[in-house]
């Protein structure tokens, strides 16, 4: 790239204008490691359409995204709608890190951008403004008409939420989108967007060799000295950064290049950025975070900016495969074989409806699925279902209530008395299912009572037909095998788990909620059955 090109992009404005903590803005500097991130710099020398970033923690990241935030400001009349996944931090951000960068510029240079009102939320800047938004409500993006919409740590954002915020853009001659964050699954959040990207990787050079590559852990680590596993502390000089090829310790790593994998996709560009790439970070400290982090996870989103789902996924194909049994056959009606029927069903615009089957030695088996689509004809769908289930005169049916309302109320009144609307109920201690009889409603924790049904299965107390016998059992598996754990840090440090999915998981969810059913026979002395996962 030109010269010229240069002068006229964010990463010139930001040479010219910022300074951070007192300090010019730069991306190179061989005296000063902490100053010396030459990585950054391309990122804000191109714009295209959709713009993301793959990548870990402590790397500038966040300070780029500000950078194009204000020179779009400063250059162009548009708006900018930048979103975070929680209120805090939205507030941390607007007060810290866009008022220090406004206040603190070169000689004052950005505070004449500043106008009336200048609060967490809004601020007026040049001929546009700056919203400050919290994406834990679709609704906070409604009423804006935005030319650049940033989603800051987009994998902590809740599904579905950025779709309002998307369409701020649709008048906008720019519409610009960009998504910054420490990835989590793979197929969610940043990684929905790299997959689809161009997938930027900085190269650097083996000073002996001559290989060229992308700095990775373990492959550019080498161990000088052993350092015992019982070791908290990992001592200066154990570890060296080095050739993935020779071994070397010769690599380069002050100097490198951007290369896309898939050149060709110049709408969407995304560039993956790790702490390997940061000169400041010595190889000690990768493996010194390496041994602090308690759970992998953590290690390979924050420090590798990398997905991980290796030790994540509560149902495998070994686990689905061990459940199997290839004599059960699907049916149609209600059979002597079973003591008790529970119905789960999960609604969208496609419905998902699973029976299962209670034997009398306390075996669940999956004995009918059904999907169906919504029409235009009100409730066309659930009747269907209705249908479906009459034959099979279920002894309980646990739907969604959360979407599907008016369906389950049109299922209470067609099966009353036996018919529960369930409600997850987040981040709580509910890990039984609270029944209300009176209310025809249930209600538990989403994440516990998920892990709970997948236990059932590791400990082989489901038995599920095959593809033979249930066309629909390689969907079946697709979405039972999309939940998996993950790591969330609130905004106080606290780390928790939560189940969420890959993929498609509509079948995963009817089965919790067809599962509970044989919870509520237990609860009221129907049998020795007990959901037996704590």
């Amino acid at each position: 790239m030109t010269n010229d090109f240069f002068k006229k992009s964010a990463a010139a404005w930001g040479v010219n204008n910022r300074m951070i903590r007192g300090e010019p803005y730069g991306f190179i500097d061989y005296k000063v490691p902490h100053h010396h991130r030459p990585f950054l710099m391309m990122p804000l020398m191109i714009q295209p359409r959709v713009k993301g970033y793959k990548k870990s923690r402590q790397a500038g990241v966040s300070e780029n995204s500000v950078t194009e935030s204000l020179w779009a400001l400063d250059k162009f009349p548009v708006n900018v709608v930048y979103t975070f996944p929680s209120p805090k931090q939205v507030e941390d951000f607007s007060n810290i890190r866009v008022k220090d960068a406004l206040t603190g510029s070169q000689d004052g240079c950005l505070a004449r951008m500043m106008g009336d009102p200048q609060n967490v939320t809004l601020r007026k800047l040049g001929k546009g403004a700056m919203y400050l938004r919290s994406s834990t409500n679709p609704k906070l993006g409604e009423g804006v008409d935005a030319d650049l919409v940033v989603f800051d740590e987009i994998d902590r954002m809740k599904r579905g939420v950025g779709i309002a915020f998307k369409e701020s853009l649709s008048a906008s001659k720019f519409g610009w989108q960009r998504e910054l964050s420490t990835p989590t699954l793979p197929g969610r959040g940043i990684d929905e967007l790299w997959q689809k990207s161009n997938q930027m990787h900085w190269f650097v050079k083996c000073e002996a060799c001559g290989q060229e590559q992308i700095l990775k852990y373990p492959d550019n680590i080498l161990e000088i000295k052993r350092v015992p596993p019982h070791e908290k502390i990992i001592p200066k000089g154990s570890y060296e950064f080095c050739c993935s090829k020779c071994k070397s310790t010769r690599i380069n790593r002050w100097d490198g290049f951007w290369v896309a994998a898939y050149p060709s996709r110049t709408d969407y560009v995304c560039f993956q950025i790790n702490q390997l790439m940061c000169v400041w970070i010595s190889a000690d400290e990768i493996m010194q975070k390496k041994k602090d982090y308690r759970f992998p996870q953590l290690f390979w989103n924050y420090v590798l900016g990398e997905t991980y789902a290796s030790d994540n996924i509560l149902l495998t194909d070994h686990i689905l495969n061990v459940c199997t049994d290839t004599d059960l056959q699907a049916q149609i009606v209600r059979t002597s074989r079973y003591v008790y029927i529970s119905v789960g069903i999960d609604w969208g615009s496609y419905n998902w409806a699973v029976v299962y089957g209670m034997r009398a030695d306390g075996i669940k088996e999956l004995i009918g699925l059904l999907i169906t689509e919504d029409s235009k004809e009100p409730l066309e769908s659930t009747k269907k279902i209705e249908d479906f289930i009459r034959s099979f005169k279920p002894d309980i049916i646990v739907a969604d209530w959360g979407y599907g309302k008016d369906r389950v109320t049109y299922l209470v009144k067609k099966f009353p008395g036996r018919t529960y609307g369930c409600t997850y109920a987040d981040e709580s201690r509910m890990v039984k299912p609270r029944f209300s009889d009176e209310a025809s409603t249930v209600s538990v924790d989403r994440t516990a009572w998920l892990k709970g049904m997948s236990h059932e299965f590791r400990e082989m107390r489901v038995a599920i037909p095959d593809i033979e016998h249930q066309p629909l059992m390689d969907t079946y598996w697709a979405h039972m095998k999309s939940l998996v754990t993950m790591l969330e840090e609130d905004d106080d440090g606290t780390i928790k788990e939560k189940v969420e999915e890959t993929g498609d998981d509509h079948f995963a969810h009817a089965t919790g909620y067809s599962f509970m059913g044989f919870e509520y026979r237990e609860l009221k002395g129907g049998g020795d059955f007990s959901f037996d996962f704590l």
